[in-house]
């Protein structure tokens, strides 16, 4: 629990039963998606039952929470109409009217989730709808799309908070990546690699089916060739092995391309809550992110320069920048992170 907070549950607020939650996403579970599974543990954790509905099956799936049952392209419908959920929430914008008008038929409040690719005519139409009650945008969204609405709420990505893990060293030269293969300069974590011999570099790959995956997968083999000494590539590393990487690596790259505009990587959160060092691309949103708790670059020769000026860090400086990530992670940690969501939720079925 976060300290200094009231204790919060997921009931009814009129007939204190456990709050019922149809969660729709496109490919839960997939491990690189966690946020949406971080969402659902602490909605259990919290009292509520949860049903997770899927469009397509996820091609790199990670465990689901105990008690949580799952379906996968089957009609919503009949899924409505055994689970009688309470409240209906949507992830990554997908869904058209014709389900919005079935909720709003039913009186079940709606809420939708923002991830990375919506577009702004998307959220007017959400926000337009009479059964979306809120829809969760990222901090600096309504910059973004250029776009406010009385529905629309800012709410950071959303991470497990990590558990201690007492056997697990802390490696100062050991630098991370984390992504699936939607074209996120991972190529460029290699070369970086192959520019500093004397840190080890680890590279978690997932698996999916987006636009420009297997264009992804050639630039990270073409740059590992000759092969990098001092890099590891994985692939699909679950999400226990990938709290350990967390853990152990002293560094965190988050590689992103120049001409893009990045939405709140999940796996900037899980470094900084796990107390990595971490160097983002100098973007408002990714600088906001990290606060003090790392550095921002624009080219990739500042980030050889970064990270081997940590050649020069004593246990003193190593032990503030660790505390200060941390700190900087706390936002994102579930228990913190989704009270005003359920809060929102208790509130729409009071009226």
């Amino acid at each position: 629990m976060i300290p200094g907070a009231t204790m919060q549950t997921a009931t009814h607020p009129k007939t204190g039963e456990r709050l019922r939650v149809l969660d729709l996403s496109f490919n839960y579970p997939h491990i690189a998606e966690s946020y949406i599974d971080a969402e659902i543990r602490q909605l259990c954790a919290l009292g509520a039952e949860v049903v997770a509905w899927s469009h397509v099956p996820a091609p790199a799936p990670g465990p689901t929470p105990p008690g949580v049952r799952s379906f996968v392209g089957v009609p919503i419908a009949p899924i409505v109409a055994q689970f009688k959920p309470h409240v209906m929430h949507f992830h990554w914008m997908l869904w058209g009217e014709d389900i919005l008008d079935s909720a709003q038929e039913m009186g079940m409040p709606v809420t939708v989730r923002v991830h990375t690719d919506t577009s702004r005519e998307r959220l007017q139409m959400y926000c337009a709808h009479p059964a979306v009650r809120r829809v969760y945008t990222y901090p600096m969204d309504d910059v973004r799309f250029d776009f406010t609405h009385e529905k629309c709420t800012p709410m950071p990505v959303v991470i497990e908070r990590p558990v201690p893990l007492p056997h697990v060293v802390r490696d100062r030269r050991l630098v991370l990546r984390a992504a699936s293969l939607s074209p996120r300069d991972q190529h460029a974590f290699v070369e970086v690699a192959r520019r500093l011999p004397d840190f080890n570099f680890v590279i978690c790959l997932a698996e999916n089916r987006h636009i420009g995956a297997q264009d992804t997968i050639d630039s990270v083999f073409n740059a590992n060739s000759p092969p990098v000494p001092n890099l590891q590539v994985l692939w699909n590393v679950s999400p226990g092995e990938m709290s350990e990487w967390y853990a152990r690596a002293g560094i965190y790259l988050h590689t992103f391309p120049e001409n893009k505009t990045a939405a709140m990587p999940v796996s900037i959160g899980q470094s900084l809550a796990a107390g990595c060092y971490t160097i983002v691309r100098n973007q408002p949103r990714l600088a906001a992110m990290i606060g003090n708790a790392g550095s921002t670059y624009e080219n990739y020769d500042e980030v050889v320069a970064f990270i081997a000026k940590t050649r020069e860090w004593g246990d003193a400086q190593w032990l503030a920048q660790t505390d200060a990530a941390r700190a900087e992670g706390e936002r994102y940690c579930a228990d913190h992170a989704i009270r005003g969501m359920v809060a929102d939720w208790q509130d729409f079925l009071r009226t």
